[in-house]
């Protein structure tokens, strides 16, 4: 594994001296657990290892980013807004980049003609749908379906509804 660190984790305000007392973990908690937590690094190490957990070298594997520029590039310019279905997981990997790459996705910022849009429907509220497609024009709306599986379906459904 490389040692070149992007991203940070700070849990400062996890600790008591981040927080008003009595909320927070105590340093002594937080040594007590180191065991518990070196054991569960070497599980997923050796999960790494082994072959079992392909994301873990993404940030090294070019290839991956090189196929995304690809079939970016194919998409019509007219594409202003991208409507992501997939629950879980499926989800979280785009929303965690998008969040740190583009800030909060709550509110995303106007689409231009460099950047689009990102709306991700990571539940199964019909309403909630219904609502955000209310506001999309579906000559821009490119959707993506994810789902590791293959069949989850949530994400079926709702993928089968935006087709018709």
């Amino acid at each position: 594994m490389e040692k070149n660190t992007i991203l940070s984790l700070n849990f400062t305000l996890a600790l008591t001296q981040g927080t008003s007392e009595p909320t927070g973990i105590t340093p002594s908690e937080l040594a007590g657990q180191q065991t518990t937590f070196e054991a569960a690094l070497n599980h997923v190490l050796k999960r790494y290892r082994e072959g079992e957990l392909g994301f873990w070298g993404l940030p090294s594997e070019t290839n991956h980013a090189e196929s995304v520029v690809t079939v970016a590039s194919q998409l019509p310019s007219t594409i202003k807004d991208v409507l992501v279905l997939g629950i879980g997981g499926s989800s979280l990997g785009g929303r965690t980049l998008c969040h740190a790459l583009a800030g909060s996705l709550e509110v995303p910022p106007p689409a231009n003609a460099s950047s689009k849009r990102v709306y991700f429907v990571d539940n199964s509220d019909p309403w909630f749908l219904h609502q955000l497609l209310a506001r999309l024009e579906p000559a821009t709306t490119l959707v993506v379906a994810i789902s590791k599986s293959g069949g989850t379906i949530e994400t079926a459904v709702a993928f089968r509804f935006l087709r018709q």
